[in-house]
C-alpha cells in the first residue's frame, strides 16, 4: 500500500515494488496537497507500479492548477506586496486567457511563445507587455523550482521599446500644483513623495527614525533607509498621522491635479523622478541614487544618468537667482 515520506522538505509517495522501495515526488511541502496526491497514487497504484504513470503528477497539473498553486504560495513565501500581487494576478490572468484552449501544463511548448506576445501586443502598449512578461517569467521560474513542472516550456524575453525619458516635474510645476491643493495632509502626502522619492505604497509601510525614514517593506524585499532635513520632517510626519491616506486617493488626486498645470501627463511617480534627478545632481553619484531609490540593479538608475536640458535649465537659473550674495551684488548695483 502506498504510503507518504518527508526528506528535505519535500514530500514523497512511498511504493513497495518487487522487493524494493520506489519513492516517487509530490513536488509539494504542503501535506495536505500531498495527501490528495497520495489518494491518487492509492486509487492508481497497480497502474504506477506497471510503470504506466511514472509522471502522475506532471500529467495531471493543469495550467489553473499552477496559477492556483502560485497564488496560494508565493506572497506568503516571498513577502510581496498586495501591489505587487495584483499585478501578478493580471499577468496571470492574461497567461491563461491566451492558453484557454490548453488543459494540461505540460503540453506548452516554446512554440507557444510567439502566441503569447501576439496575444499581449493586441491589448497592451509595450511597457506593459513587458510588466507581464517579467510576472509570468517569475511564475515560470517559482514552479520550476518547486519542482512543480520539470522543465519550463519556454524562455520569456523582453519586447524591445523605445526608452522614453521618465517623467518629471520643474519645480515651478509642483509649486503649482500644491498651491490647487486645500487639504494640508495631501498637501504634506505629495510633498513627502517629492523629498523621499518613495513608491507610492511605501509610504504605509515607513516610519521615522530621528533624520531618517526606514522603508520596512519595499520591491526588492529588502529594508531601506532615506535621510530627511529638519525642515522637512514636519511634512512626513503629518502624511504619517493616525492612518495614511490609500495610495489610491493620492494617485487619484494627484493626476487631478497636475492635469490642471501639466502640459503633458504627469503622475504622483513623476515625484520620484524628480527626486532622482534632484539626488543626482546633489550627489553627483548614481550609485547613491541607486540606493536611495532602492533599485536592485544600477541598469535601471542609469535611466536618469541624462538630464533634460529643460531641468537643468530651470534648475540652475533658481539656483543662481536664489544665491544670497548674487542677490546682494545686485542691491548694490
Amino acid at each position: 500500500m502506498a504510503s507518504m515520506r518527508k526528506l528535505k522538505g519535500k514530500y514523497y509517495i512511498r511504493i513497495r515494488y518487487q522487493g524494493r522501495e520506489k519513492l516517487v515526488p509530490t513536488y509539494t511541502s504542503i501535506k495536505r496537497d500531498a495527501d490528495i496526491i497520495l489518494k491518487k497514487y492509492k486509487l492508481n497504484e497497480q497502474e504506477v507500479k506497471l510503470n504506466l504513470s511514472e509522471h502522475l503528477l506532471d500529467n495531471n497539473l493543469t495550467i489553473e492548477d499552477c496559477i492556483k498553486y502560485f497564488k496560494k504560495n508565493y506572497q506568503t513565501e516571498k513577502g510581496i506586496t498586495d501591489s505587487t500581487l495584483s499585478s501578478y494576478n493580471k499577468s496571470l490572468n492574461d497567461f491563461q486567457g491566451c492558453f484557454s484552449y490548453i488543459r494540461r501544463f505540460n503540453e506548452l511548448t516554446r512554440n507557444n511563445y510567439a502566441e503569447l506576445v501576439n496575444y499581449l501586443k493586441n491589448k497592451y502598449c509595450s511597457t506593459t507587455i513587458n510588466i507581464r512578461l517579467r510576472s509570468i517569467r517569475t511564475f515560470l521560474n517559482y514552479l520550476y523550482e518547486n519542482e512543480k513542472i520539470k522543465k519550463i516550456p519556454f524562455k520569456v524575453k523582453q519586447v524591445k521599446i523605445d526608452s522614453a525619458p521618465p517623467k518629471y516635474l520643474l519645480p515651478e510645476e509642483i509649486e503649482k500644483i500644491y498651491s490647487l491643493v486645500e487639504d494640508d495632509k495631501l498637501r504634506a502626502t505629495f510633498k513627502t513623495f517629492e523629498i523621499t522619492g518613495m513608491r507610492i505604497g511605501e509610504l504605509k509601510n515607513s516610519y521615522r527614525d530621528g533624520n531618517f525614514i526606514k522603508i520596512t517593506k519595499t520591491k526588492t524585499r529588502k529594508e531601506r533607509i532615506i535621510p530627511i532635513a529638519d525642515e522637512y520632517i514636519e511634512y512626513y510626519d503629518l502624511a504619517r498621522y493616525e492612518k495614511p491616506y490609500s495610495k489610491d486617493w493620492i494617485s487619484r488626486c494627484f493626476t487631478k491635479y497636475s492635469r490642471l498645470v501639466c502640459r503633458t501627463r504627469k503622475t504622483i511617480h513623476s515625484l520620484r523622478h524628480t527626486y532622482a534627478y534632484v539626488t543626482l545632481l546633489k550627489t553627483n553619484s548614481i550609485t547613491i541614487v541607486r540606493d536611495l531609490l532602492g533599485h536592485s540593479n544600477l541598469s535601471t538608475t542609469e535611466v536618469y544618468a541624462n538630464i533634460p536640458q529643460e531641468y537643468l535649465k530651470q534648475i540652475f537659473n533658481e539656483t543662481v537667482i536664489n544665491k544670497p550674495e548674487v542677490n546682494s551684488i545686485q542691491a548694490r548695483a
